[in-house]
């Protein structure tokens, strides 16, 4: 009995030192997995930056503006990323708003198509679709593009009220902020006709007042990104919404 009890408790003994090792090594692997994961998904997102900006200096106008557009989007998952983690919802809806800003800056990007920068826009082009097949994209009938996109531009308009911009360009803020607002709550309901046709109208008000918002390079450095963020939201609107 006392030998049928030893070798039971050698063939345990045995049987856990075994498993052991087993058991440690997963996290190690699953730790591995993760940082070569968030290293992957970094290396994508700078290498985005570093083609943008290489663009750049071909560029001009209201052009700068879409670009520094994409700019932000991809800045925006790397900070992100910093803060709260690669797999968190935060991070997830940044990376969503990262694939439609470039998703639907096709026409943008062949019009800035040149020798000098056809192969870096193809680079970009083929990092976006990897992100897309890694995350996912909703491609529901009715997404809400166009609620997010003139939230954005409003919570913009709110902030440079406030600033140093002239007086011109304040009350024309102030004037469009109703017409921003009735867009917001219509399309809260998705990117339907009525969403569409409310926000033409914003679209071709805003236009009209980039000769003003321009000049505000000169002005103020300090509320010009601003102003050149509301001018590639509403660029991107027109490519999004075929008016342009």
């Amino acid at each position: 009995m006392q030998l049928y009890r030893f070798i039971l408790t050698a063939l345990i003994l045995a049987s856990f030192q075994l498993a052991t090792p087993l058991r440690a090594e997963t996290p190690d692997n699953t730790k591995t997995f993760i940082a070569d994961e968030l290293t992957q998904s970094i290396a994508a997102l700078k290498e985005q930056l570093a083609l943008l900006r290489k663009i750049e200096p071909w560029i001009e106008g209201t052009d700068k503006a879409r670009l520094f557009l994409l700019s932000k989007s991809t800045q925006n998952v790397l900070d992100s990323i910093e803060a709260h983690g690669l797999g968190n919802s935060k991070t997830f809806h940044a990376y969503q708003h990262l694939i439609v800003s470039y998703r639907f800056s096709t026409s943008f990007f062949e019009m800035i198509r040149s020798d000098r920068s056809q192969d870096k826009i193809a680079k970009l082009v083929n990092i976006t679709q990897k992100i897309a097949e890694k995350h996912g994209f909703d491609d529901s009938p009715y997404t809400r593009i166009i609620e997010n996109t003139f939230r954005q531009m409003h919570k913009l308009f709110v902030e440079l009220e406030s600033s140093s911009v002239s007086t011109p360009l304040k009350k024309a803020f102030e004037e469009l902020r109703p017409m921003l607002g009735n867009v917001i709550t219509i399309a809260t309901q998705g990117d339907r006709p009525k969403a569409f046709a409310e926000g033409k109208l914003v679209y071709h008000r805003i236009r009209e007042l980039y000769p003003e918002m321009e000049k505000e390079e000169g002005r103020s450095r300090a509320v010009y990104p601003a102003i050149l963020e509301i001018i590639g939201l509403n660029e991107f609107y027109g490519e999004y919404s075929q008016e342009k």
